[in-house]
This record gives structure tokens, C-alpha cells and sequence, in this order.
């Protein structure tokens, strides 16, 4: 399930279904930031109840939009954090992927989490198609070539976080 979560009285917001401009469909979530205390996490949009099996990888995608121009984190949480991802928002519906590899097996337990509370993060925020599933992983890039030798090291790439398949890291 959907909800809002609100860390203390420092910070104020509220979450509504709406019928104005989703991307698809007939309805999105929509976010009013009214206070934020400067601490992303003390205001999460969330969805709870995932389940990830240790080393599989996951995408997650989804569809977005601020009010203005905003940036937002993006995590998935079991009992450890999975992986975080930042956002890039504007006014404009915007297609957000990424992935990680589990590094544990949780049933019932994993959250996807949109950080809302940073600093000047006052506005609002839309959000529609939010979706996680099992991934077969990342296997070169486009305008790479295993043959030609363009395949680039990925700085943020973790062992823990890696989404890549075993032909993109041989």
C-alpha cells in the first residue's frame, strides 16, 4: 500500500489520488510539500509490503513531475538499505529507471521510498506507474561493443548494488 509518512511537526505535507494530467491512465499520486525541515527522509511517499531474493536484480520504474524544478532521492529498503537513487525533477512527466542487485532476501518487508523533504522542496509532486520487478540485469549499455572494447567502468557501481550481468563485468 501507498502512503505518506511524516517524521515530526517540523515538516508538512499531504497525499492525495488525482485525475489532473496523470501520465497514463485515469489517476495519479499527488504530493503537496507545504514545510520541510531540510532532512529528505522526514517526508517519504512510500510503498511497502516488496519482496527481493538476495543477488537477483530489480528494476524500478516510474513516471514523474514537480511543480518546478526539484530534486528528489529514491531508495529501496528490506532491513538494509538496497540501493539509492537521486531525481532530477520538472515540470514535464519524466520516465525514472534504475536498478540493484538484493543483497538479501526479504518477503513482505522491502519499501520503495521517494524522499520529498529536501531543502526548498516546497510543491508539488506527482507521481504515476511506479513499478518494481525482477530484472535479468544490464548486459552492455547502447553505443557500447564488447568486440571494439567501448564497454565504460561504471564509477557508481557497487558489488553490493550491482545490476550488471556477468557479460557486462567479463
Amino acid at each position: 500500500d501507498w502512503s505518506l509518512f511524516l517524521f515530526n511537526t517540523d515538516v508538512h505535507a499531504t497525499m492525495s489520488v488525482t485525475t489532473d494530467n496523470p501520465y497514463s491512465g485515469s489517476i495519479c499520486a499527488k504530493i503537496d510539500v507545504q514545510k520541510v525541515n531540510g532532512q529528505d527522509w522526514c517526508i517519504q511517499f512510500k510503498k511497502d509490503s516488496l519482496s527481493t531474493i538476495k543477488d537477483s536484480v530489480y528494476t524500478v520504474r516510474f513516471f514523474a513531475r514537480s511543480d518546478n524544478n526539484q530534486s528528489i532521492g529514491v531508495d529501496v529498503w528490506g532491513t538494509t538499505q538496497h540501493t539509492y537513487y537521486n531525481c532530477a525533477m520538472t515540470p514535464k512527466w519524466q520516465e525514472f529507471v534504475f536498478n540493484f542487485c538484493a543483497p538479501e532476501t526479504c518477503i513482505d518487508q522491502v519499501n520503495i521510498n521517494f524522499y520529498l523533504g529536501r531543502p526548498g522542496n516546497v510543491g508539488t509532486f506527482w507521481f504515476d506507474d511506479v513499478l518494481m520487478s525482477k530484472s535479468d540485469g544490464i548486459g552492455v549499455e547502447p553505443g557500447e561493443s564488447i568486440e571494439t572494447g567501448t564497454v565504460k567502468r561504471n564509477p557508481n557501481a557497487c558489488w553490493l548494488f550491482n545490476p550488471y550481468t556477468d557479460q557486462r563485468v567479463r
